[in-house]
């Protein structure tokens, strides 16, 4: 999401704008993906085949 502010903004425009943000969305949690993907193969061969 981007946030246009003009340069001649005061402060409590700014507040009034960050005010108005979506503050339900949930943060991403990465934990729930940890060790749920298979690659099948060793993690050290697939790491030097990406790199």
């Amino acid at each position: 999401m981007t946030i246009k502010v003009p340069a001649n903004a005061k402060k409590a425009d700014i507040d009034k704008i960050f005010k108005n943000l979506n503050q339900t969305a949930k943060p991403f949690n990465a934990r729930d993906f940890v060790g749920k993907i298979r690659f099948g193969t060793d993690p050290l061969e697939l790491q030097r085949d990406l790199r």
